[in-house]
């Protein structure tokens, strides 16, 4: 029979857990090399607030993310976030700070929090990453991947591979479609869903339509294609034009002033895509998603098909050299990959991306990629080319061989018995002396006979009790 009044037990949120010393060890273990292995890179370590204003996170982040973070107002009315990521928070810091002096190479490890749909709860995991911020090219490009490979080795990873995509390839091909910068950034956005076929490519269609990114009725007509290539001063005298030939009055049009639906006009004109050109890019970018394999391959297939639609390709010779400047000869040795479909959650990215796998899993334990125009989004007057990467720990933990798990110390625990009362200032005076030398001690503070700490030590996984009499002396008796 339940207990009368019995309390529910209170328990963890879904997602959450808690870290227990050696599993504790084993994670600090893994943080510190890798936070050694990005120091002889020259990276320096910043560690930013967990909460940000919300703003941050939404300026460039993407609604994906924007839908997973954990915000509220706090008692001055602001809107606070969690953050779900670290990037922005390291971009933020050198936007405030004014900081553009020569590359900057920053560090970072902390927890991170998101919804997870499948939990249908919060997540806190701890993310590690390096940013290589205020240069762009090629061989920043290629510190970069080299970087996120190579860290991994500090922990005893094998078989670390790259899989390496680049959004700017897609956009120079969707450019050459004639799309408009709305209608690339939603295409963009449904690479992984256009990577899978046909349907997904009539419901990523059937979806724009409702975005309002077709024209009317599905035609792009011949008026909004004019518009679309006027200057916005001519386009709105037209419109006004049109307004007055139709006899509506120079104040206002029902509820709204002639100046207000001119702009209304203006906004659903320009933002309308043709139909056919919208329609031929989402097949060119599907086209382009399903290039991936060996680098020269892909690049030769990703080349030819960037030439079919007149596109630029020189964005290619740049991922190319990027290649060809990998430690160990990436891109013979088999640890890169092309994967023109590769697609990133976080809408910043305007370059190359790639994922880092390793080990027995095959997971994916982190990602990252170039992200040229964020600076500017949160405020710099100038343009900050930046790349960088994080990988999450806890992923990196479970393929990580057992290293680190017994870090906590490289002594074993002394456990000191005091005999009786007068026996504990004397006990103190052995864990003193013995703790001043760098070794662990645990006095004995209940009321256990000799038997019951051996067992205690035993079960604890000490070696022995070290028994302490009034006067000083001691005893040892193994608990093995």
């Amino acid at each position: 029979m339940a207990p009368v009044n019995a309390v529910q037990r209170v328990r963890t949120l879904p997602g959450m857990r808690d870290l227990a010393e050696a599993s504790w060890w084993r994670s600090r273990w893994a943080e510190d090399r890798l936070r050694e292995y990005f120091l002889l890179y020259g990276y320096q370590v910043l560690a930013p607030p967990i909460l940000e204003y919300t703003e941050l996170f939404l300026r460039k982040s993407g609604g994906q993310l924007a839908s997973r973070m954990y915000t509220l107002t706090d008692p001055g009315g602001n809107l606070v976030s969690m953050r779900p990521e670290f990037t922005c928070s390291i971009m933020r810091h050198l936007v405030e700070e004014d900081d553009w002096a020569g590359p900057q190479r920053l560090q970072y490890c902390g927890p991170v929090f998101r919804y997870d749909e499948e939990q249908r709860g919060l997540r806190q995991f701890t993310q590690v990453g390096a940013e290589l911020l205020g240069v762009g090219g090629p061989m920043a490009d290629a510190e970069g991947l080299t970087l996120a490979r190579g860290a991994l080795s500090a922990l005893e990873l094998d078989d670390v591979h790259l899989t390496l995509g680049d959004i700017s390839v897609h956009r120079v091909l969707l450019e050459a479609c004639g799309l408009s910068d709305r209608a690339i950034a939603f295409v963009l956005g449904a690479l992984q869903e256009l990577e899978r076929g046909t349907d997904a490519t009539e419901q990523t269609w059937q979806q724009a339509d409702k975005l309002g990114l077709l024209a009317p009725d599905g035609r792009s007509g011949q008026l909004p294609a004019f518009i679309r290539e006027m200057n916005g001063a001519d386009a709105r005298e037209l419109l006004r034009g049109m307004l007055e030939l139709t006899g509506s009055e120079e104040g206002t049009v029902g509820q709204r002033t002639s100046d207000e639906v001119v702009d209304r006009m203006l906004r659903k004109a320009q933002a309308a895509d043709d139909p056919v050109r919208l329609k031929n890019g989402m097949e060119a970018a599907t086209a382009l998603a399903a290039i991936k394999g060996h680098p020269a391959k892909a690049l030769a297939d990703a080349g030819a098909l960037l030439r079919d639609y007149g596109a630029n390709i020189s964005h290619l010779d740049g991922l190319a050299r990027s290649l060809e400047l990998l430690d160990d000869a990436g891109p013979e040795s088999g640890w890169v990959q092309l994967d023109f479909g590769l697609a990133r959650e976080l809408a910043y990215y305007t370059g190359i991306i790639f994922e880092v796998t390793a080990g027995k899993s095959g997971a994916s334990l982190g990602g990252g990629g170039r992200y040229d125009g964020l600076a500017r989004a949160l405020g710099s007057s100038i343009d900050m080319p930046a790349l960088g990467f994080a990988y999450s720990l806890e992923t990196v933990l479970d393929d990580m061989p057992n290293s680190g798990e017994d870090q906590a110390s490289s002594s074993p625990m002394t456990y000191i018995w005091p005999t009786g009362d007068a026996a504990y200032r004397p006990a103190l005076d052995v864990a003193s002396e013995l703790r001043e030398h760098g070794r662990p001690a645990l006095i004995e503070v209940s009321s256990r006979d000799l038997a019951g700490a051996v067992a205690f030590a035993r079960s604890q996984g000490y070696p022995s009790v070290l028994a302490v009499d009034a006067d000083g002396t001691t005893t040892t008796h193994a608990a093995g």
